[in-house]
């Protein structure tokens, strides 16, 4: 058995995300597109005789219980009934409270490593740990472009995107996902999207025709200071799409042009120097 394993947790945009209504538990019955971007953190795993130690590149990122990537590591150990323990350092890329998953990315990099370092759990049980972890990590798993349906449990994996370029800006400020949906739920009138048409272009891999109806519903009532100068920065410079992802704060644009996508970064710089900007692709 290796004692140290080193792994990529990739981020993640949704392409459209619609609510559909609550279900049962109170969770919001979810309808996304997730697709896996090339930003990236590294998590290093190293076993060790007991216990969990978590250290992360960025001070601002808790260390203990209240990080995801963390309590994945509780979940696992005390699943597989393993009394070893592990060290985990995250070296830390993915913006924060941005809606691009990082903390959820980090967690399914957890648990895949883990699996990997100790064995004893199946893929239905690690899918299974990671939905109680978060409503993203089950996608994280499994990554690629996939529909994301009710709680982030029900996963339809597609036929991989034609690549493109991405531009993403993530503001100084960050967004609470609880809060998001807290204020979704005070609207009183909600816009809902063609899911039918998305679904169908998804799986045709036309981007064309996702970029006519994509959206995110969760702008009618997420604040994002400067949203709206990002988007149009972005379709200036010929985005196909331009929206925020998650429950924010970050805002992309897709490119089928790289020259295209720097400009546009550049642009985004100049005028929000306190914002973080990155250009990748899907």
């Amino acid at each position: 058995m290796a004692n140290s394993l080193t792994l990529e947790a990739s981020a993640k945009i949704n392409i459209f995300l619609d609510i559909l209504g609550l279900l049962s538990d109170g969770c919001h019955s979810l309808f996304m597109l997730m697709q896996t971007i090339s930003i990236s953190d590294t998590i290093t795993l190293h076993a060790i005789e007991s216990g969990i130690s978590l250290t992360c590149s960025n001070p601002a990122l808790p260390t203990g219980r209240r990080n995801i990537a963390y309590r994945a590591a509780e979940l696992f150990l005390a699943e597989a009934d393993i009394v070893d323990g592990v060290a985990i350092h995250i070296e830390k890329r993915i913006p924060f409270e941005a809606g691009l998953g990082g903390g959820s990315a980090d967690a399914a990099a957890v648990l895949r490593g883990l699996s990997q370092l100790y064995g004893g759990l199946s893929k239905e049980k690690l899918a299974e740990l990671a939905l109680q972890l978060g409503a993203d990590v089950p996608y994280c798993l499994m990554g690629g472009t996939a529909i994301a349906m009710n709680r982030g449990e029900v996963l339809a994996p597609l036929p991989p995107l034609p690549q493109r370029h991405c531009v993403i800006i993530k503001p100084a400020c960050g967004v609470s996902t609880a809060a998001a949906y807290k204020a979704y739920d005070t609207l009183e009138v909600r816009r809902h999207l063609d899911i039918v048409t998305l679904t169908a272009a998804a799986a045709n891999a036309d981007w064309e025709q996702m970029c006519t109806c994509a959206a995110n519903v969760l702008e009618q009532c997420v604040e994002v200071p400067n949203r709206a100068q990002y988007k149009a920065i972005m379709r200036k410079y010929g985005a196909e799409l331009a929206q925020m992802t998650g429950s924010g704060s970050a805002v992309f644009g897709i490119f089928s042009n790289e020259e295209q996508a720097q400009k546009t970064a550049a642009t985004l710089k100049k005028m929000d120097a306190a914002a973080e900007v990155f250009v990748c692709t899907t």
